[in-house]
């Protein structure tokens, strides 16, 4: 029976150092972090803010779990501008790349474990959501963030020396577009490694010449250098018919690297390339008109960019007078006046006087 009531003794301890401990935090959503910035603004799986002098783009999942968030300009003023901004949202294993040049500094700050989860998850950098593409091109190690132009975050796959222009959308990217002298000179070789380094769909190859002006004339573009597609006699059949993937057996997302008639080189759905449009917007669409603050204890920081916890203002206490007590002026006895020796006469005149007043 004591055995009994000590074991229980003991587990009740137990559960009240249990319920001591402080709970672990958990990462904030990006529901959460629309709630926690006021004026910031949600464009499908993302969030846009603009604070301290910085636009902010928080890229997630589509289980709405935070992939990484963009800050550019870095303002000068406050370099630790995205530490902040990973503490406040609470978030977990992260590591920061700086990147752009003295004109337009950017910082970009990488949830390590989301990035590495849906990479694995989704394989390729044409994802369910923007955050699920750039978590395949920033776990993998190929790709870094290279610099923000006004409607496409870009990155570079540091092999090949080739550029990566990722729109700002708000739902699945679809096409993405090569940039920059090394786009410019895009062949077979070269469109076959891009594709595998963005995921691109197994089993395609490069493409000959005869029958990259083929399929091109048949997808409506300037030349392709590489297909996932299956050159069975389905797709001959297709082809001669100019059925465009309407209707045949062939009925998978077909993948490509083509140069367009306007001399883009894209990547991506070929029912989306035949547009010749890489889908981009320009950014200034998506940042809010009004500046966000920051949450909580963040509220106020110093001037070298330390956090500080936002102190409570204590009550003022009155200020302290100083009252200056006169000193009392002690009334201090006459001083007898020192007796005059009188004569016989003098004595004897005084005494009669005496004698007559009682």
């Amino acid at each position: 029976m004591h055995a009994a009531r000590k074991a229980l003794l003991s587990l009740a301890w137990l559960a009240a150092a249990a319920l001591a401990l402080p709970l672990a935090a958990k990462p904030h959503s990006i529901a959460e972090i629309q709630k926690e910035f006021p004026n910031s603004k949600a464009v499908g799986h993302n969030v846009c803010l603009v604070i301290d002098g910085a636009h902010v783009a928080v890229f997630g999942t589509g289980e709405d779990a935070v992939v990484g968030v963009l800050a550019y300009p870095n303002p000068p003023k406050d370099p630790k501008l995205l530490e902040k901004l990973g503490q406040a949202m609470e978030l977990e294993n992260t590591e920061i790349k700086y990147f752009g040049d003295k004109k337009h500094p950017a910082a970009f700050l990488l949830c390590r474990d989301v990035a590495e989860r849906f990479a694995r998850a989704q394989g390729g950098a044409f994802g369910e959501t923007l955050g699920e593409s750039l978590a395949y091109v920033a776990a993998g190690g190929e790709f870094s963030p290279d610099k923000v132009t006004e409607d496409a975050f870009v990155w570079k796959m540091s092999a090949a020396n080739m550029q990566v222009a990722f729109p700002m959308t708000d739902g699945k990217v679809q096409v993405l577009e090569a940039i920059g002298a090394a786009a410019r000179s895009m062949n077979s070789h070269k469109a076959e490694k891009l594709a595998e380094k963005l995921g691109m769909d197994s089993g395609g190859k490069e493409i000959d010449r005869n029958t990259s002006k083929m399929i091109a004339k048949f997808l409506g573009c300037d030349a392709i250098f590489y297909s996932n597609r299956s050159m069975d006699k389905d797709f001959w059949k297709d082809f001669r018919e100019n059925k465009q993937n309407k209707g045949g057996k062939n009925k998978k997302i077909n993948m490509s690297v083509v140069r367009t008639e306007s001399k883009r080189i894209l990547l991506g759905d070929e029912e989306v390339l035949r547009k010749d449009d890489p889908g981009r917007n320009d950014f200034d669409d998506f940042w809010p008109t009004e500046d966000s603050t920051w949450p909580g204890a963040l509220a106020v920081a110093d001037t070298t960019g330390e956090v500080k916890e936002a102190k409570v203002e204590k009550p003022r206490k009155p200020k302290h007078v100083a009252v200056v007590e006169r000193e009392e002026v002690v009334q201090k006895p006459a001083v007898a006046e020192k007796a005059v020796e009188l004569s016989p006469a003098q004595a004897m005149d005084a005494y009669l006087k005496y004698l007559q007043g009682l």
